[in-house]
């Protein structure tokens, strides 16, 4: 894990296994509904079943070359980070 403290809060990384695909779909959703949904004439519905469902997620972080993080304030999930790591 990495962590960075600052004035305003302590922010941290930590890998995350396709086992807690449910806990990044619901970061994910959570984050992307508060700041994107207005792109979408379909309210971003599309978009969020084909990148976050859990099972697409689950099939995504076990590819080799994908690293998945969750970003932490505190104790509480925030968002997630997904590296490619030999990306062209």
């Amino acid at each position: 894990p990495v962590a960075v403290t600052s004035a305003r809060a302590s922010v941290g990384l930590r890998p995350v296994t396709p086992d807690e695909a449910a806990l990044v779909s619901d970061v994910a959703l959570r984050s992307y509904r508060q700041h994107y949904l207005h792109l979408w004439h379909d309210g971003g519905a599309w978009y969020m079943q084909h990148s976050f469902d859990p099972a697409v997620l689950r099939a995504d972080m076990a590819h080799p070359n994908h690293r998945y993080f969750l970003v932490y304030q505190a104790d509480t999930p925030v968002g997630f980070v997904k590296l490619k790591i030999d990306q062209p």
